[in-house]
């Protein structure tokens, strides 16, 4: 998984990065109707690449992360909603199986919001500057005659 930013602190080996898409400049035409004006998200990195305060960077995660992230939100309530009919199926009507289903679902789907809440508060994720990214230039290029 790749991402984003701007670092907006330095420390070391460590710089705090802004995430891009977080973090409009509130300068562009769809300002007026953005969801996410005035929000921030800002996240620890490791600073291999030398990012400086201000650069823009390219941020990656590992992929056994992404991995765990993706079985949680997407494999885990579907496992959960087909063992639940399987298992009520056995012994009991069709309508009974399907509402064990549901349940299975929507269990797995509070695991997986309670579970990312406790991820957001205590993340182990190590995320790495992977690489400085050339700087958008302000407006569009001067015409020549």
């Amino acid at each position: 998984m790749t991402l984003e930013g701007f670092v907006e602190k330095r420390n070391g080996n460590m710089a705090e990065i802004c995430l891009a898409d977080e973090n409009c400049g509130e300068s562009c035409a769809a300002c007026a109707g953005c969801t996410r004006k005035n929000s921030r998200r800002t996240i620890l990195a490791e600073n291999g690449a030398g990012a400086d305060v201000g650069d823009r960077v390219l941020l990656s995660a590992p992929g056994e992360t992404v991995a765990t992230a993706a079985f949680l939100v997407f494999l885990l309530p579907v496992a959960l909603a087909v063992g639940g009919y399987a298992l009520v199926k056995s012994f009991a009507a069709v309508g009974f199986a399907l509402g064990a289903a549901a349940l299975g679902l929507a269990l797995g789907v509070l695991f997986c919001v309670l579970y990312g809440k406790k991820l957001g508060r205590r993340s182990e994720t190590v995320y790495r500057v992977t690489g400085i990214l050339p700087q958008e230039e302000e407006g569009p290029p001067e015409k020549k005659d």
